[in-house]
């Protein structure tokens, strides 16, 4: 049992640098602020729905920001994974002396 446990600690400790984040819903909110104040400008612009590109273009620039949201979290990957091959090169060198 403690065999097994101590594996399963091992193996989330390897894993754990290789997790991505997920973006909270506070970093999204500037998102909707923003898309919510495209729709209404826009909506204000054209009285009577004449224009029906508002709720495309507001929809068009919330989807773009949470993709620029989700890519800011990607980008650490590549840093957290040179520290990880870092972090494993100097426990191999403390191995082989």
């Amino acid at each position: 049992m403690v065999l097994i446990r101590s594996y399963l600690l091992a193996v989330l400790a390897c894993a754990a640098p290789a997790a991505l984040a997920s973006p909270t819903s506070d970093e999204l909110l500037h998102c909707h602020q923003m898309a919510s104040s495209a729709l209404l400008r826009c909506l204000d612009q054209s009285p009577g729905y004449k224009n029906g590109n508002c709720w495309d273009t507001a929809r068009s620039l919330n989807d773009t920001c949470y993709d620029n949201v989700r890519k800011e979290h990607r980008a650490d990957t590549g840093r957290i994974e040179a520290e990880r091959r870092a972090k494993e090169q100097r426990r191999q060198g403390r191995d082989a002396q």
